[in-house]
């Protein structure tokens, strides 16, 4: 399998940013549509909701504490046969106290784990947080790209799409309003980079 030695040696510094920006337009002071635990049953594309929570604090998630109550959603996405997308969506336990916006994170480099520390903040700071691990477990290394072209796929390409796709369902179905969105510059130029770097290990 050829690799580029370019897109390996700016993948950790340029990746390491690897985030969606997205807002949210015409808020209002509605009820849920749904409450947290009802958001298991959801359904998005190639994607199945494994457990929805509410999560009161303090309370602690793959190392991270959280400081605020949430409801936490995780799921995977199989958009092929050998694609395993985990991810997780926290959102604001209320219409009132969600911003508005959401944003969705990835992880640095070629690494997979779910970047839990971005989604405290996030949600924190009262964005719908959602986060990855890009189609892999593990770490820095990119051994596990050998046979497993999908995966690939997944890290350069469509796992934002189908977890921020994920993301915007499960908000319209939480606070019964419609998400509309653009991507910021930067989280632009990430994707555009990952894309680059998944065509080359294919080609």
């Amino acid at each position: 399998m050829k690799t580029n030695t370019r897109c390996k040696r700016t993948a950790l510094a340029v990746l390491r940013t690897g985030a969606v920006w997205i807002g949210v337009l015409g808020m209002s002071s509605a009820a849920h549509a749904v409450d947290c635990a009802s958001l298991v049953s959801v359904i998005s594309d190639s994607s199945t909701m494994t457990a929805a929570d509410s999560i009161t604090p303090p309370a602690t998630i793959g190392g991270v504490a959280v400081t605020v109550p949430f409801c936490r959603v995780q799921g995977t996405a199989r958009p092929t046969p050998d694609s395993e997308i985990k991810f997780e969506v926290w959102l604001p336990p209320t219409l009132g106290a969600w911003t508005g916006r959401m944003k969705v994170n990835g992880t640095g480099g070629y690494a997979g784990a779910t970047p839990y520390a971005r989604l405290a903040q996030d949600v924190g700071d009262g964005f719908v947080g959602a986060g990855s691990n890009m189609g892999h477990d593990g770490g820095e290394s990119a051994t596990w790209t050998l046979g497993h072209p999908e995966k690939v796929k997944d890290w350069g390409l469509r796992a934002h799409y189908y977890v921020a796709t994920a993301a915007k369902t499960l908000a319209n179905a939480f606070y019964g309003q419609p998400v509309s969105h653009s991507g910021a510059e930067l989280s632009v130029a990430v994707r555009r980079h990952r894309r680059r770097c998944a065509v080359e290990f294919l080609s």
